[in-house]
């Protein structure tokens, strides 16, 4: 993953490790109180060399903003619908909170959105080294 040039303008680009052509995009949505980021969508071009490895994308955006950031909690949510995303969440080092009942209505449904968090202590307990050294502002997410 990359971090844009452009400062806060642009969601961090996703690229496969040692390629820096773009295939797709990633963010963290800061909350106004500045401690808390939601970690939006992940977004991969069709065709993606990374396909199946959107955890290890938001991975690195958790580290980046439990450490840069200096961000306490960040959370995520699926359509609960979407059968493959725990496995992804729990892969991401985030655990489940809730279950919004019918939160919004798509092509004549309603569906419901499952809510997963972690906090920075607890997070940076598992982080792996790569992790750690962007948790330490060591590694800015791009490659030398």
């Amino acid at each position: 993953m990359r971090r844009t040039s452009s400062g806060n303008s642009a969601p961090p680009a996703v690229c496969a490790p040692d390629d820096d052509t773009l295939i797709g995009t990633m963010g963290l949505l800061i909350e106004d109180y500045g401690s808390n980021a939601m970690l939006t969508s992940l977004v991969l071009l069709p065709g993606s060399p990374v396909r199946g490895h959107g955890h290890e994308a938001g991975r690195l955006l958790m580290a980046y903003g439990f450490g840069h950031l200096d961000l306490h909690r960040i959370w995520a949510g699926h359509r609960s619908d979407h059968h493959s995303m725990p496995q992804v969440m729990h892969a991401a080092g985030l655990r489940p909170e809730a279950t919004l009942r019918q939160l919004f209505r798509t092509q004549g449904c309603w569906h419901d959105v499952t809510t997963y968090a972690t906090v920075a202590p607890e997070w940076k307990c598992q982080a792996t080294p790569r992790e750690l050294t962007i948790l330490d502002g060591a590694d800015s997410l791009a490659p030398g």
